[in-house]
């Protein structure tokens, strides 16, 4: 990891099971990249009025999310993107075959969301480690309100998704290209 760049501007160089990391202000948004320019997030509830969906940090005044895959530059409009490292620092990352077939898994699904518990950052470090974490909430929780561990969480919605395509006779399989120079996948 020596020389590795942790917070790269742009995402034309991240391998597939990177995050990414939208910069909306004070909160960034947080999501997967799969390649070929479309990342996997947390999204609108399907419901969702369209010019709602434009205001990007309005989605905290949501209870509950959809996970999606969309084109990265959809989901940023004129935002900085970058593609984020940080957490390889202290956490091994998870084969990229398995990062992709867990966002594969909750794809499509509805799932809860606030925005202190079982945010967007927590989804894509979820996927990526296998361990959900927000450092965003880490800063602004200074009374140190969110003590639990919401990988807990995660596990559980991520058994149940796997149930639910088991019941359904959905198999999951990550169909590779050949990889990208660098990239582990």
């Amino acid at each position: 990891m020596a020389g590795m760049q942790v917070r790269v501007e742009g995402y034309l160089d991240a391998c597939p099971g990177e995050l990414l990391e939208f910069d909306f202000g004070p909160l960034s948004h947080w999501g997967v990249y799969v390649g070929e320019g479309e990342v996997i997030h947390f999204s609108w509830p399907e419901d969702t009025e369209a010019w709602i969906r434009h205001s990007a940090p309005s989605i905290i005044l949501f209870s509950e999310t959809m996970v999606r895959k969309e084109r990265v530059a959809d989901i940023a409009g004129i935002s900085a993107v970058y593609t984020n490292r940080s957490y390889d620092l202290v956490l091994p990352p998870l084969p990229g075959t398995e990062i992709l077939r867990r966002g594969q898994v909750f794809m499509d699904r509805t799932l809860p969301y606030n925005s202190l518990t079982f945010n967007c950052e927590h989804f894509a470090t979820f996927l990526r480690y296998g361990k959900a974490q927000s450092r965003q909430v880490s800063r602004f929780d200074l009374l140190h309100l969110t003590s639990h561990d919401p990988t807990r969480e995660f596990k559980k919605a991520y058994r149940q998704a796997l149930k639910d395509q088991h019941a359904k006779g959905i198999l999951i399989s990550v169909l590779e290209d050949q990889p990208r120079q660098g990239c582990n996948i």
